[in-house]
């Protein structure tokens, strides 16, 4: 009697410790499932871009552009996103580039290919080929979609040779470690003292009372 008490204890242990391995295997594989990165589709390349997400929009269109590398279309999504986040001009220049050279081989990219082309090229401080490149658009898209996306106003900084990503990026840092930001700080800080000062004497008292009475509240506990 004790040996099958012994062979049943035995085997229900055996049970139970394959069970648990069982079940820790299938939460491990959920998990994994949950926390896994989803596989970049066209779709949702696209849910990401059109939602300004273009960190995200950029790392599915790198993976769709590896596995399809000789698509335009996700070249030209890629340098885009790098001229949206203002990163990369150069890499995002060669990019467009190659996307517009392409372009009729396989299938057709957006017109304002050469737009982004040429904000790409005035990033990276190429202003003739910026000019070259926004004139193009101008005249493919016509004047008034040119208008649109402000590109007499980026002609008229290339010409002054303004517009690098190494500009803007020297300017916010003037704009914030300049003097600017100290005197703001100090003229706000002399128009409170200024209104304290104006407070009147009754606003005073009142407040005098109520202190009165909330350290006789406190000492009566």
């Amino acid at each position: 009697m004790k040996l099958y008490c012994c062979i049943f204890g035995s085997i229900t242990q055996n049970n139970l410790k394959v069970f648990i391995a069982l079940m820790l295997s299938a939460s491990i594989s959920v998990s994994y499932a949950q926390n896994a990165p989803q596989k970049a589709t066209r779709q949702s390349a696209l849910d990401a871009f059109s939602g300004g997400k273009y960190d995200m929009a950029y790392v599915q269109y790198s993976e769709l552009s590896t596995l399809y590398p000789k698509d335009p279309l996700y070249k030209y999504y890629r340098g885009v996103c790098l001229v949206r986040l203002e990163r990369d001009p150069e890499p995002a220049a060669k990019l467009l580039k190659e996307s517009i050279r392409e372009s009729a081989a396989i299938r057709s990219v957006p017109p304002d290919a050469r737009f982004y082309l040429g904000r790409a090229l005035q990033m990276s401080g190429h202003f003739a080929e910026a000019i070259q490149s926004y004139e193009d658009y101008s005249e493919s898209a016509g004047k008034k979609a040119a208008k649109d996306m402000n590109v007499p106003e980026f002609i008229k900084q290339c010409e002054a040779g303004k517009g690098t990503i190494e500009a803007a990026a020297a300017s916010k840092m003037e704009i914030v470690s300049g003097d600017s930001v100290v005197s703001v700080g100090e003229e706000a800080t002399q128009e409170v003292v200024g209104k304290h000062e104006e407070l009147p004497e009754s606003y005073d008292k009142l407040l005098s009372e109520a202190i009165i009475l909330q350290n006789r509240s406190d000492s009566a506990k």
